[in-house]
Parts: C-alpha cells; structure tokens; sequence
C-alpha cells in the first residue's frame, strides 16, 4: 500500500501546473479547489456534532479529496495519468513540523499540525476491482459510483494512534429494483442498494484475506487497521482482552507524549533561531496542546486516561430461574481445538456452549479441511463427550468421539471409597491410565495408546483388582 505526506498547498500547486493554460483560468481553477474543500468541510461539520471535528483535519482531508477527484476525473476515461500529476495516496499521512519548517522557516509551530491523523480514502482510483454489488455480485451498467460519503470520515483504531477511513458510494440498480419490489427501505438506501465503502455492508460477504492490502477491517461498531489487527490475531491466545488493551494504550499514551514533546521542541528551536537572526519568525505565543480525549484537538477518542465507574442504581435486575435463584447470564467459555501434536486449531468464545454454538465452530473447521484438502478427524478426542458428542457427529458422522484421559480418570477417581484420604488413591490412578496409554507422552514424543479392546481388557482387570479390595464406592458400578 502507497503511503503519501500530503501537503495541500503543495500538491494544488502541482496541480495547477499540470492544468496549463491563461492565468485566469489557473486563478479560477484555484478557486473553485478552495471553494470545494470550504463547501465540503462545512457540510461535514454540521454532520457531526458527536464525533471528532478538529477543524484543520476536516479541512486538510478536504483538500484529500479534492485531489483524489481530480486526478480520478483525468483517468475516468481509461486515460493514463499524465507524469506531471503526482500519484499519491491511498493513505495520506499528514505533514510534520519539518515539512513546515522546509517550506516555511518564518512560520510559527502550533499544536494543530501533531492534531492531524492519518487517513485511508477508499476509492476507485485506488481500489477499481471494488467496482462490484457486494450484495448480488452485479458489474457493468448496473452498478454506478455515486459520491463521497456526507458525514466525512470514520474513525479507525491503529496500533500507536487512531487514524480515519473515507469511502465512496456504491450504487446498485439491480438491488434498487429489488428493494423498490419489496418496498422495503432504509435511511438513503445504506445497506440495501447504496454501500459506502467504509461501510461494514460493503465487506460482510468478503473473507478478511480477500480484503485489498491497505484497506481498514470495517465491522458495525468501529474499524481496526491491518496492523492493530494482525497484532490482536497474533497475540490473542498469549494474553487477556484487557491485557492486550492496556498494552495498547499505553502505545498511544507514549505517541501522544512524544507529539507533544515534538511541538516543543520545534517551538524552542524558533525561539533559538530567532535570537540569532535579523529576520525573526512570525511568532505565535506558546499555546497549550490538548488533552488526548479532545474531540476537537488531539481526538485519540478510543483511548481514554481516566477510570471509568458505573453509576449505582437502587433497583438492580436480575436473571432467575423457575425457582427464583440467580441464574448465571454467562454459560459458556472458550472452546478451543488441538490436533495430536498440541497445536491450536481454533478457537471461538461461547456464551452458552450449546450444540448450536459448537457446530458453528466445528463447521468453520470443517471448511478449512476442505480448502486445504485436508481430510476429517477419524477421532475426536473430549473433556466432556456426553455434552459435545452430537454437535461433532452432526458436522464429523465418521469420527469416533471418545472422552480424554484425565477426565476418564477423574470419573473413576470420583468413586473412590474415602476420596483423597484413601492411602491407595496413587496406584488406583496408576493402573487406570496405565490401563489407557501404553506409553506416556513427554517433551520429545506423544502418548501411544493401547488398542481399544485392550483398553477394554485392563480397564476391567484393573477395577476388579480394587474391587476384591473394596476399594469403590456404590457408584462405581455406573462408571
């Protein structure tokens, strides 16, 4: 992905050039730039008076878009793009206080070129194979780009800061024709033959390795940048969510310390300057650089510094059962799966463990075997087969389920007559796993099993030999 510093006086006048032509025409065609990006800002602040509206980020991805329509409109006709017009983007980051100071010396550093957050714009230009309905597949004459999105960017979490996405309208005919048919409807079509493509729509069907290189991960509730999402893929056995989550705020925390310490910096090195040269800097006061939070500074929005409580309320609800008892609202755990050599297969979080869940799980795995032309498990191994074994035969028929060793042995040790306090608890545990495994596994090598009617045969030779000890409990004879 094409990583650009995007200068706006830099780049209009670039594009001036490449126009050509009478100064009038140059001057005019200024002017019309200027005014676009007034227009655009304005609309975009009137739409969002809940979200970040740091005045020089709506107005310098403003000039962003203005460019990315410009040079879109000279290769709309499958026209290449002239060498004198600079390709830049998909992502624009903004420029720094060096940038400033190569192209302005005089210029006095303020606080709002370290506001200033990175921006992804998704866009034909960039993007054209995303020229197709996300929801019927349709390509050609019946679907149409309509527009940028109107209530401007949306925000993206990134690994040491937060960044913004902005995306372009898709408009399907087909889908349009179906929906008027159902008469079904939804503010501007969204969802249903209108997809922005910043939009969790526009992706839902699309695999996240079939997502072009660059492009954010969109879901309903935020955005995550490729980065932020292969570390939370990476690391997300190895830690707790609010583990990972601290560790990434405290990297926000350290880049927002170090602009602020940049603006310093560069106003002290002005101060330097101006002391030893006869033509002094146009000089602002020292102005106070925001706090992380602000919506209309430094807007890092989705890291906060300040402890969050929850109000206390008299009347609290409660989840019962039929006999009144506070039943738990969370039934279920993480269900993972390993092959024979100890590596995670998969995992999901499940809030019931209910067959369905558990299917659903199993037939993602499923279809994985498939993709790799793996073939299916011959044996499923659990810690609880009487609860899992239908979901695993429902998407495996032809494996064999069978419960693990230590929960094998729990249940036999559950009847043992005086529990823990028996003196031959030990050897009892000992004949019953010896009875299973004919070799146990170690660093090197995995555990080797007896066949199966010889586990029969031990097993049954190992509880008759504590049986004519009196070794079991009443409840042996069930196991």
């Amino acid at each position: 992905m094409a990583t650009s510093v995007f200068e706006p006086e830099n780049v209009l006048a670039l594009a001036k050039l490449s126009q050509g032509g009478s100064k009038e025409s140059l001057e005019r065609f200024e002017k019309k730039w200027r005014t676009n990006v007034e227009q655009r800002r304005k609309g975009w602040m009137d739409n969002r008076s809940s979200q970040s509206h740091c005045m020089q980020q709506l107005e310098w991805e403003a000039h962003g878009v203005e460019y990315v329509s410009w040079a879109y409109n000279s290769v709309k006709a499958n026209a290449p793009l002239k060498a004198d017009i600079p390709l830049l983007g998909p992502r624009f980051q903004p420029p720094t206080y060096l940038h400033m100071q190569r192209r302005d010396s005089r210029k006095s550093a303020t606080p709002g070129i370290a506001y200033l957050k990175t921006i992804t714009i998704v866009h034909p230009l960039y993007y054209p194979e995303l020229t197709q309905c996300p929801r019927c597949d349709a390509k050609g004459s019946d679907v149409a780009w309509n527009g940028w999105v109107a209530t401007g960017h949306r925000e993206v979490h990134g690994l040491e800061r937060e960044e913004t996405a902005l995306g372009y309208q898709l408009r399907c005919a087909r889908c349009q024709k179906e929906v008027k048919a159902q008469q079904a409807s939804s503010k501007n079509g969204e969802g249903t033959y209108c997809f922005a493509t910043t939009n969790h729509s526009f992706w839902e069907r699309r695999e996240h390795w079939e997502i072009p290189a660059g492009i954010p991960f969109f879901t309903k509730r935020c955005a995550v940048t490729r980065e932020l999402f292969n570390l939370i893929i990476e690391f997300r056995i190895s830690m707790t969510s609010a583990g990972l989550a601290e560790h990434i705020h405290q990297l926000h925390l350290l880049r927002y310390h170090r602009e602020r310490l940049c603006y310093l910096s560069t106003y002290r090195a002005q101060l330097e300057h101006d002391r030893q040269s006869v033509f002094p800097s146009m000089k602002t006061p020292l102005q106070r650089f925001s706090k992380p939070g602000d919506i209309g500074g430094y807007a890092d929005i989705s890291i906060t510094d300040d402890m969050i409580r929850c109000s206390e309320r008299r009347a609290r609800a409660k989840t019962v059962d039929t006999a009144r008892k506070h039943e738990k609202q969370w039934g279920g755990g993480i269900l993972s799966a390993l092959n024979e050599r100890g590596q995670t297969l998969g995992w999901q979080f499940c809030q019931t463990q209910s067959n369905a869940e558990i299917e659903e799980f199993l037939r993602g795995l499923k279809r994985r075997f498939g993709l790799l032309e793996v073939p299916d498990p011959e044996i499923a191994v659990s810690d609880n087969c009487c609860h899992v074994r239908k979901a695993i035969i429902n998407v495996f028929p032809d494996a064999h389920v069978c419960l693990d060793v230590w929960h094998t042995l729990m249940r036999y040790s559950q009847c043992i007559l005086g529990g823990s306090g028996n003196s031959s608890r030990t050897d009892i545990c000992n004949d019953i796993v010896d009875a299973i495994l004919k070799a146990r596994a170690d660093k090197y090598n995995t555990a080797v099993y007896w066949p199966r009617e010889e586990q029969k045969r031990r097993l049954d030779a190992a509880f008759q030999k504590w049986a004519a000890r009196g070794m079991w409990n009443a409840l042996a004879a069930k196991v």
